[in-house]
């Protein structure tokens, strides 16, 4: 799985599908590549961009699981105003450059059970606008190797 970030010369062509430019939108291929398997380390998103940023920088990120009314699974990134750890925490999501709204989110522990979950990546800017810019589905399988 990999989500890169637009060189120069993407911004004289349309955007492939590897750069995400939705206003709020799913993508099959994102959440194909979302998928893993229960109890194994999720392998994160390595690069997601908001293409054009918008003018405001951006100070939060979240991304929510959730596979019932009640069952959800929330990862935040720090404020831009505190230091990033080298080794981020569980459930953390890294704001790479805030003026251009690039981040990422470290592969981690997930503690989510085999299912299907609906998930969404909202911002917040530094004047408190909130966007849902990408939503869709992950499946998260069962393990059946026994260790």
């Amino acid at each position: 799985m990999c989500l890169t970030l637009p060189t120069e010369a993407d911004k004289f062509t349309q955007p492939s599908t590897t750069v995400l430019d939705m206003t709020p939108a799913e993508s099959e291929q994102l959440n194909k590549n979302l998928a893993f398997v229960a109890g194994d380390t999720w392998q994160g998103i390595p690069s997601f961009s908001i293409s054009p940023p918008p003018l405001n920088p951006l100070v939060l990120v979240r991304m929510d699981f959730r596979n019932t009314l009640v069952s959800v699974r929330t990862m935040e990134s720090l404020s831009s105003a505190k230091a990033i750890p080298e080794t981020p925490s569980v459930n953390q999501i890294v704001i790479d450059d805030a003026i251009n709204w690039q981040f990422h989110i470290p592969e981690q522990k997930l503690q989510l059970k085999a299912g299907t979950y609906a998930w969404q990546i909202e911002t917040r800017d530094s004047l408190g606008h909130i966007q849902t810019y990408c939503q869709g589905t992950v499946k998260v399988y069962s393990d059946i190797v026994t260790p």
